[in-house]
């Protein structure tokens, strides 16, 4: 069975609306923060993919399916896996749990591995596509 990166983040203030729910972009802020510590959990960061590979990866497209709102001072919890559909395709899909087990939302956000000089699409290094391994959507 491949691994499952699990991130959590409180919910503050700042992230919710007069009513103490989570406005519903911040949710993307959430997405982001998880991917940038699952690099960190797979060993890299996105300015040493930069500074090794001269690579980056933006956003191709997001989707999230809301079922359920988090709110102010919840745990919520993002369990990630990823899809690699091509060498310069990734796609991190993730389920956000609110503290009571209750899943908030599903979302697919697909990155797109691009020459940080061409700012052209390029193939994915396969040593760094080999640390992604372990977390492999099944």
């Amino acid at each position: 069975m491949n691994k499952v990166f699990t991130h959590s983040i409180r919910i503050y203030y700042k992230d919710t609306d007069c009513a103490g729910i989570v406005y519903y972009a911040k949710y993307l802020e959430f997405l982001e923060v998880s991917r940038a510590e699952f690099l960190r959990e797979i060993g890299t960061s996105s300015s040493e993919i930069l500074e090794k590979y001269g690579i980056f990866f933006p956003i191709g497209n997001v989707n999230i399916t809301y079922k359920k709102s988090a709110v102010l001072d919840d745990l919520v919890e993002i369990k990630t896996v990823v899809e690699i559909p091509s060498p310069i395709k990734m796609v991190f899909k993730a389920q956000m749990f609110n503290s009571k087990g209750e899943l908030l939302n599903d979302s697919s956000v697909l990155c797109v591995s691009v020459g940080a000089k061409s700012h052209r699409p390029e193939k994915m290094p396969k040593d760094l596509a080999k640390l992604f391994e372990p977390y492999k959507a099944s």
